[in-house]
């Protein structure tokens, strides 16, 4: 019933329903809370809905099972990038890279990561790649 849900979710998110994809993630984790890949979509919605809270809490308990994500790490820069924290974004996103991060054209095109691009570390880091 999980995967039933997660699907579901994910055709939520792409129709950019994201309480309703919200709803369907978090009844795919009551189903199986280890289902890892609901985090990262469930966190995609929450930012979208700008429950950045929601979503922070959503990345941190991902962290607890899969410390090393790349898309936990991802997707921790674009919260802090939205909440206007650069300077633990651009930590996170180097993260992200270091363990394997490779869509580089994400970086200069996610409208999520735009106060990062504004950021003179951030683009000295991006061209160095």
């Amino acid at each position: 019933m999980g995967i039933f849900h997660y699907n579901e979710g994910n055709k939520l998110l792409a129709s950019k329903k994201w309480k309703e994809a919200i709803t369907n993630y978090q009844m795919a984790l009551k189903h199986d809370e280890k289902l890892l890949e609901v985090y990262i979509n469930l966190s995609v919605a929450q930012l979208r809905a700008e429950d950045f809270d929601q979503a922070f809490l959503t990345l941190q308990k991902l962290k607890n099972f899969q410390p090393q994500n790349p898309s936990l790490f991802y997707n921790l820069a674009c919260y802090y990038s939205l909440t206007k924290q650069p300077e633990f974004g651009i930590v996170a996103i180097q993260k992200a890279v270091q363990l394997g991060f490779k869509n580089f054209q994400t970086l200069k095109t996610d409208p999520d990561l735009e106060n990062l691009r504004n950021n003179q570390t951030y683009i000295e880091w991006l061209t160095s790649l």
